[in-house]
């Protein structure tokens, strides 16, 4: 047999593999740019509505939400749901976001939550005499110097 003629349809084949890379490429320059946030951290803004809006009984999730959406228009409402229980999430594990006391049954993001009293570091104390064999030093007038 003899060898195929190429036909117009091999040419078309051939462009739109070159639309692929210049698609690629035009999406690649979109995501080199990045555009600042307009709004802080999910956390940070947790820890705000944390102490905005505490009471005694803590603050639901859902009052948080209300929160940040009132004071930062620029937050996705959509995305805020699972950002808001991620940050609770890895607050109640570091240990800046605690349970309120009315709450302690509730798993993941339901229930009623507190920011973390800090708790005061208090400076090591000295022990007088850590090694009970060391003898301690003599408080004497100086060295060299008898006493009487």
């Amino acid at each position: 047999m003899a060898p195929k003629k190429a036909t117009a349809v091999d040419d078309q084949t051939v462009e739109p593999a070159k639309e692929k890379l210049t698609k690629a490429t035009k999406k690649a320059t979109a995501d080199d740019q990045v555009v600042p946030k307009k709004h802080p951290s999910t956390m940070a803004m947790l820890q705000e509505a944390l102490k905005a809006l505490d009471n005694r009984k803590g603050v639901s999730a859902q009052a948080v939400r209300t929160y940040i959406t009132q004071k930062y228009s620029t937050v996705d409402p959509v995305r805020l749901k699972p950002m808001v229980r991620r940050a609770l999430a890895k607050g109640l594990e570091t240990g800046a976001v605690v349970r309120a006391a009315n709450s302690t049954t509730a798993a993941g993001a339901q229930g009623k939550f507190r920011p973390a009293k800090k708790e005061k570091e208090k400076p090591p104390v000295k022990k007088e005499n850590a090694d009970p064999n060391k003898p301690k030093a003599a408080k004497g007038k100086g060295p060299g110097v008898l006493a009487g």
